[in-house]
Formats: structure tokens, sequence, C-alpha cells
């Protein structure tokens, strides 16, 4: 009788090592991965032998293959590595700076990062600007459910536009709030519940993406708000499975899409209003298997990079030239019951990714190394992770209702 497929990569990755094991006659090695994993090794559950050596072989082979066509992408894809190698021996905001507590009633459900000020937003539906030692400089309640995703407008000074914070709800609602007193300018809402994601435009257009499988473009408002409050939809885009994330491109106009239960992200023209592509995943073009999803999507500070943090313990970095996978990151600790996959940038040579139990991970992408971990919430899952653009402060929010601060430099005292 055929073996069952095994479909845990992690459970398939210790089998072949012990198959090597095995295979070498490293038998104390073997009984000590037997010892902590609780279970012996049963080669007839592999399809093959040596599938460790058929997998190093072929890398190799891969290393030594290549004609003139293929040297200069190899060339600019080694530009690239460099690139995410340059700041591997940076300092990392790992010294806790501040914990801001009794901010918001309810679960910090999301937040960002603006310049020495914190946005975040709250189970609640309030969203509040607070100073990284905690003092609160507006609060406004954004919606009546909580606020699920937040983007920031710049403003446009020469244009006479204000800056400006989107806020995102679970009630399907979209509202702009000015930037310096927090006052509403305008909303609406275009979809039917959990606004999970929030981008703009250079253009001043705000793209939702939400749970019910809506992506809206809406144009913001002016400074002195729209018509009757109420923002103008421009175009509504249906998909067949909820939206997971939406991140903008570096050209200002290319929104990316991350759908549930999809290999392929999707390409969206804000200007156009239409699908301007799809990026497959997997490894082959062809490939529509299934064995992850995005849930959440960066751009890199230089725009050259989409960090993508999956439903499992795998994050991907992609190249936006091409979409090649530049980096594919593995060992984040998750459980069974653990749903708020997050990750951000820190500078272009780290990512911090949430894990469970409140932990932060540091990966250096040099090496794909785990290379610090944080106890930021013990006991309560990381809900939104946001960076500096130089990487040099990351900010955490919790269900446990606190944001913290950490800095790369260490802090005289918390606060």
């Amino acid at each position: 009788m055929d073996q069952p497929t095994i479909t845990d990569p992690d459970t398939l990755a210790l089998l072949i090592v012990q198959q090597y094991l095995t295979d070498q006659g490293f038998e104390a090695a073997l009984k000590a991965t037997e010892k902590q994993d609780g279970r012996n090794f049963v080669e007839s559950k592999l399809p093959r032998g040596s599938m460790l050596l058929e997998l190093v072989y072929s890398m190799m082979e891969q290393e030594a293959l290549g004609d003139e066509s293929g040297r200069e992408a190899k060339r600019a894809a080694a530009e690239e590595d460099a690139l995410l190698a340059a700041g591997a021996a940076a300092a990392l905001p790992t010294h806790l700076e501040s914990i801001i507590a009794g901010v918001h009633g309810a679960a910090v459900t999301s937040l960002v990062h603006d310049d020495d000020d914190i946005i975040s937003g709250a189970g609640n539906g309030q969203i509040r600007r607070v100073t990284i030692d905690g003092r609160v400089g507006w609060e406004a309640q954004a919606a009546s459910s909580g606020v699920l995703a937040l983007a920031l407008v710049p403003a446009r000074e020469a244009e006479g536009q204000e800056a400006m914070v989107v806020a995102a709800a679970m009630n399907g609602s979209v509202a702009v709030h000015s930037g310096a007193t927090g006052a509403q300018l305008a909303t609406c809402s275009p979809h039917r519940k959990y606004v999970i994601a929030a981008a703009v435009t250079a253009a001043r257009r705000i793209v939702t993406g939400s749970w019910d499988g809506t992506l809206c473009v809406t144009r913001l408002p002016d400074s002195g708000g729209g018509s009757e409050g109420e923002l103008e939809v421009l175009a509504t885009q249906s998909y067949d499975t909820g939206i997971a994330a939406v991140a903008m491109l570096s050209d200002g106009k290319t929104a990316v899409i991350a759908l549930k239960s999809s290999c392929r992200l999707r390409l969206y023209d804000t200007e156009k209003l239409q699908e301007a592509g799809r990026v497959n995943m997997n490894d082959a073009e062809w490939d529509e298997h299934l064995s992850f999803s995005a849930t959440t999507l960066n751009l890199s500070p230089d725009g050259s990079f989409l960090l993508a943090s999956t439903d499992g313990p795998r994050i991907m970095v992609l190249r936006v030239r091409d979409w090649s996978k530049a980096k594919l990151l593995y060992g984040l600790h998750t459980a069974a019951n653990f749903h708020q996959y997050s990750a951000c940038w820190l500078g272009t040579s780290h990512v911090a990714a949430a894990a469970e139990g409140g932990t932060v991970f540091i990966f250096r992408l040099s090496d794909g190394k785990v290379v610090e971990k944080l106890a930021a919430h013990p006991g309560s899952n990381v809900r939104a992770l946001d960076s500096s653009a130089a990487g040099t402060r990351l900010i955490t929010g919790s269900f446990d209702k606190t944001i913290r601060v950490y800095t790369s430099a260490p802090a005289a005292e918390v606060v």
C-alpha cells in the first residue's frame, strides 16, 4: 500500500536528515534526533533513497550551469544580494526603549511609525498619535469596530495638502483623519467587513482590501474634506477569496495584492483601475500547488524587494524587477492556533517577524539566520509590527493593549 504523502515541511526535513545519518552510519546522531523528536526513524516513509544528497547535488549542478544570457541575471542577483548583506553588522533594535500602556482600552490591532511618533489603532475603533515615550498627541474615533490597518499620507505643502491618516476597520469602513489634529475628514463603507489592508498611491488614492474579497480604490479628500465628508469610490475589484495584504510598489501606481488561499500575487494598476499581471510565488510558473499563501506584504526601503510573510514558518523576499526569490527564511516558531503572521523590514539587511508566545524573531538576510529573539509581549501574540526607515527602531503592538518600542541604542531607563 502506498505511503501517505508528507505535507509538513519540518517533518519531511527531519526525515531526510535522518535518512542521511542512517546511510552514513552516524548512529549516535540519529538516536539523538529520535530522542528529541520522540519518534523512531522509519525509512519507508520516504519515496526515494539519499534524498539529502540528491538535493545537494542538484543545487551544485545548478550553480555550475548557466550560459551568457543567464550570467547577466546572476550578476544582477549578486548585486542585490550584496545590498541585502550591506548592513549585516549594523546595530539592531533589540534594546527596550519604552512600554506604552494605558493608551488604548482594547487590543492594539494596527500601528505605523511616523517620524518620532506612533499612530496606533485599537480593537474599539479608536486611533491615537503618541510619542515614543507614550504622550498622547491626539485621539479619534475612526470606526465603531476594530481598526485593522493604517496608512500614512505624506503632506504636500506646495499643493496645500496636509498629512493624513487612513484607518480601515472590521465593519467595512475606511476613514481619513488629519495627521496633525486627528479630525475626521472623510469616510465611506466600500466593503462588507474586515478591511485588513490599506495603502496610498502617489496620486493620493487609497487602496483597501477586505476579507470579503473586494479591492477598492477611493480618492483622498482635500484637507478641507470631500463633499459631505464622503470618500469617492473610483473602482471595485472582486475576487473569489479574501484579500490578506496590499502593498504599493515604488512606481507609486502598482499595488501588489495577496489573496487568501492563493499562491499567486495580483498586480493592480491604480491609474488604469485594472489588474496588470500575476506573480506565482511557487518556483515554476505552471505550478498551481498551494502549500502556503502570503499574509502580509512590505516593500523594502529602497523599493527593490518585496517581503512576504506566509501562513506558516516561511518568509519570502522577492526581487521586484523579475519576481524571483532573493531569500527564503525558515525557522519562525508558530503554533497550530497562531494566526497573527506579520513581518517588517529593519533597513534592507534584516527582517523582524512575529512568532508564537509574543516573541519577535530577527533574521539576518545575508545568511538567513535568526540572530535575535525578543520577548516582546510574553503570553500575548504580537498583532502589529513596524519600524523606522533605517531599521534602528522597532515598534510592536499586541492583544495585551500595550505598545513596545525597541531601539538600536541602549536606553537609560525603560519608560
